[in-house]
């Protein structure tokens, strides 16, 4: 099946103005029917029926407010979904009788490849995509029950009920999964934009949209683990890790670069210990790994083996930077950061701005608003416990005397990014308490 540019809009509620919109280029869709090894872990030999569908989209987009803003530029990425296939002895999934589910694997896997992903948000724009997922994607109006849905084993949903907490019981704490997702893509950025307006001679204003600072991870792989008793694991491994600000003042942009419209420059703020003080970002820095003419030709599927995972990646044995995520069924989340071998240069004005940007621009829900997100809860003490533990490893910190925020940024004042809440705090200047030192020292300590 093909089909050309369908488009799905994403709004936070039918009756509000503005939507993001997903336009998923030119898409092929096909299925078949594989007899596969590797179910059973005792008969590794062993086949078994799967059905897998593949999705093959090509310039595909994402937009918000009617195409006003860019939230990520053409990109290609292809899925293939993989399902054991129906058979009578598997009517009554995970609790079918005769089957070890520990021994058997009946969860779905589902494999994302895709070239280089770019995200771009302003302020109002990231606030309005959290929002959309609070109160549409993420969202349950609790009303399931009062239907008699059928699923395809056609059991009616008051004994899927039964059929669920039956499940959820006898693999409470295993290991068995529902679901496997893995993501694999050459790069991925993430850009934080402020909304400039400049105006001319006859007073009229004009919106841009113009770069605060950049994070990247390049060669990145995403495993993602979803088990029976709802707990979620996810293991995000990334070969290097970027985070980039951008530089108007730069002499490398100015000088050499001025007539390459392909060519960016931004200066380093966290990256590989062996890089450069300023970073040419290109084409070819986002698709190190993978040419985008051949990206289709990529595919990991053969002709007699279901999806395959590349769980075993050499690249990512020594990877650069490494989260782990654990997800309990009660809400509760650990967040497990591991960074080796970076250099950090130690900008706090550009480190805050980031950190700001992420925490400060959360949706608000007032406790008589008519749209509330599932499960809502508006006192913070009791939300689910949330844990976060950092490890740096063989990394360097590099301090170096900072240019003024404004020129920087070109005009722009640190206090327009802040936060709405961090606004309320005092602006009074502080005394220069950084440790300055001469350019030659900070070349020798980013050679150790």
């Amino acid at each position: 099946m093909k089909l050309e540019n369908p488009v799905i809009v994403f709004k936070d509620r039918p009756y509000f103005d503005k939507n993001i919109e997903m336009d998923l280029g030119q898409i092929q869709v096909s299925s078949c029917l594989k007899n596969v090894e590797g179910k059973w872990k005792s008969y590794p030999k062993k086949k078994t029926y799967v059905n897998i569908i593949e999705i093959e989209m090509k310039d595909a987009r994402m937009d918000y407010n009617s195409k006003a803003f860019c939230i990520m530029p053409p990109f290609d990425m292809v899925i293939s979904m993989e399902r054991i296939n129906w058979s009578e002895l598997l009517l009554d999934q995970f609790m079918s009788k005769g089957i070890n589910f520990e021994e058997f694997d009946n969860g779905d896997k589902i494999l994302i490849k895709s070239t280089a992903l770019k995200f771009n948000f302003e302020k109002e724009i990231y606030t309005y995509f959290l929002q959309m997922f609070d109160l549409n994607i993420n969202y349950y109006d609790m009303l399931a029950p009062g239907y008699q849905l059928f699923t395809w084993n056609s059991l009616d949903f008051m004994k899927y009920l039964d059929l669920e907490e039956n499940i959820v019981e006898t693999y409470k704490n295993t290991f068995v999964q529902r679901r496997t997702c893995v993501f694999q893509f050459p790069s991925f950025s993430l850009r934080i934009n402020e909304a400039d307006t400049t105006f001319d001679n006859n007073g009229s204003g004009k919106s841009q949209s113009q770069l605060l600072t950049e994070l990247v991870l390049q060669n990145v792989q995403i495993d993602f683990k979803y088990y029976l008793d709802y707990r979620k694991d996810m293991l995000i491994r990334s070969k290097t890790f970027y985070i980039l600000c951008k530089d108007k003042d730069n002499d490398l942009n100015t000088q050499v670069f001025q007539s390459a419209d392909d060519v960016d420059c931004k200066s380093l703020i966290i990256g590989p210990m062996k890089s450069k003080r300023s970073i040419v970002t290109q084409g070819k820095f986002y698709n190190l790994l993978m040419d985008q003419v051949q990206f289709f030709n990529s595919h990991n599927i053969h002709a007699n083996q279901g999806v395959m995972f590349d769980v075993d990646n050499k690249d990512l044995l020594n990877s650069d930077f490494e989260l782990k995520i654990k997800m309990e069924a009660d809400g509760a989340k650990v967040f497990e950061y591991e960074m080796k071998a970076l250099k950090l240069f130690l900008k706090v004005d550009i480190l805050q701005i980031i950190s700001n940007f992420f925490s400060g621009n959360w949706p608000e829900y007032p406790a008589d608003s008519k749209d509330l997100p599932t499960y809502h809860e508006a006192d913070i003490g009791n939300y689910p416990r949330h844990e976060m533990v950092m490890n740096l490893n063989d990394c360097l910190i590099c301090f170096e005397q900072m240019n003024d925020i404004s020129k920087m940024n070109g005009g722009l004042n640190i206090s327009q990014i802040h936060s709405p809440r961090s606004s309320q705090r005092s602006s009074g200047k502080r005394p220069d308490s950084r440790l300055h030192l001469p350019d030659n020292m900070m070349q020798s300590s980013s050679k150790k």
